[in-house]
């Protein structure tokens, strides 16, 4: 037998707000895929495949699941069948009492009771998991009340040498213990609008949204590659305005680099210049000079406008146009950087006053800068970036040491504190 292991993570995730913590569901699943649309060659042993469409397919898949499992765990009945006895073995081997609730017994279902209680489990090791699973929004004011949307993906182009390259890559880097922890990671609250706390078993651990969002939308740019939905622009703003915008930010621009006009030019004439393939790959759509599309690479969530102008300008001058995988890589990692979360740019460039509203309240503008208010902030954290992480994120190796995860609180420690108290 073969195994997906996108396909694997994503139905585990559906049983997990169904089944006790260390079980794992029994799912036998048919699928019948043309034979050219499976690539076998992933794995030195053949015993992992990957198939064209697959981010897609396993989306509907999972969203099957979840329409059966909906409404399954709100009560559940159990039946238990009498004991059978034999009257005249009954008379012979027991009397009295005995006899009297064993002949009780063939009126109704018997009760069992265990001859000793189980054996309790040890309070530190034990993690509040109730329905609420001990959010810190249960005691602030309500959040919005918010629907995620279904994004349907266009059909993608068969996934090209240099994608699965890049994904390859990427799994190559994994890491394990990081990916059993966010296929288990619980949300507890936001801290500002760069970090968040999540609980994992017994352990509290704080996640740089900031590092966890980019590389979230690095994979998921990659993941969707030709089959991303878009956002369109109203405002339709000019590349070569938005250009010079970021030229005029401090620090960006040096009187060596030459004329700004001529740079912005330079920059937008690549951008026209290969606007068919972004179009088509990435869904960055540019018609006479105007920015008409960006990608939707998160549901409910739009990046700030304000780092359009340095995106635009990185995206013309940073990336290596010249070489196939360089160039979507370099484009994957621009659109993770100008969409994650966390991080305000030094010096927002508002497009217009619509574009980015100004809150008074210190904690909600910086979340606006992040990706809306505070609340919105934590909502979508809740519904959008975790469950993407479950279901899509390969953690790499190098979160375990440059502080991207951090364990601040462990409760098997915490009660050899308490002990000593």
């Amino acid at each position: 037998l073969v195994e997906s292991s996108l396909l694997k993570r994503s139905v585990e995730a559906c049983y997990a707000e169904y089944l006790p913590k260390h079980t794992h569901p029994f799912v036998f699943l048919v699928l019948e895929i043309q034979p050219c649309r499976v690539d076998v060659n992933v794995h030195p042993t053949k015993k992992e495949v990957h198939f064209m469409n697959e981010a897609e397919v396993v989306e509907d898949i999972a969203k099957a699941f979840m329409d059966k499992l909906t409404g399954q765990n709100v009560s559940r009945t159990f039946t238990q069948a009498a004991i059978a006895t034999h009257t005249g073995l009954v008379d012979k081997c027991v009397s009295g009492s005995l006899k009297r609730s064993l002949e009780e017994s063939r009126e109704g279902p018997v009760i069992v009771k265990a001859s000793q209680d189980p054996p309790k489990e040890l309070p530190y090791k034990m993690a509040r998991l109730t329905e609420q699973r001990g959010s810190m929004e249960l005691y602030l004011a309500t959040t919005p009340t918010k629907t995620p949307s279904t994004c349907k993906h266009r059909i993608s182009a068969d996934r090209l040498t240099s994608i699965s390259n890049l994904l390859a890559a990427t799994e190559a880097q994994s890491h394990g213990t990081l990916t059993e922890l966010f296929e288990g990671l619980e949300f507890v609250g936001c801290i500002k609008a760069r970090f968040a706390l999540g609980q994992f078993r017994t352990g509290l651990y704080l996640l740089d949204l900031a590092s966890i969002s980019e590389e979230l939308i690095y994979q998921l740019v990659l993941l969707k590659f030709g089959a991303l939905d878009s956002i369109v622009l109203d405002s339709r703003p000019s590349i070569m305005e938005l250009v010079l915008a970021a030229l005029d930010i401090e620090g960006v621009w040096k009187p060596s680099d030459g004329d700004k006009s001529k740079l912005a030019e330079a920059a937008t004439a690549r951008l026209v210049s290969n606007s068919d393939m972004i179009h088509e790959y990435f869904a960055i759509r540019v018609e006479d000079g105007c920015l008409c599309t960006i990608p939707q690479l998160l549901p409910n969530y739009k990046p700030p406008l304000s780092r359009l102008p340095m995106f635009l300008l990185r995206l013309a001058c940073d990336v290596d146009w010249g070489s196939e995988q360089p160039c979507f890589e370099g484009i994957a990692r621009e659109l993770a950087a100008t969409y994650a979360l966390g991080e305000a740019p030094e010096e927002p460039v508002l497009l217009t006053a619509e574009s980015v509203e100004q809150p008074t309240n210190k904690d909600d503008k910086d979340a606006a800068l992040a990706g809306g208010t505070l609340d919105e902030l934590r909502w979508l954290v809740t519904h959008t970036v975790l469950p993407s992480c479950r279901t899509y994120l390969v953690p790499p190796k190098r979160w375990a040491t440059d502080g991207s995860i951090l364990q601040i609180a462990c409760l098997e420690n915490l009660y050899k504190i308490f002990e000593r108290c």
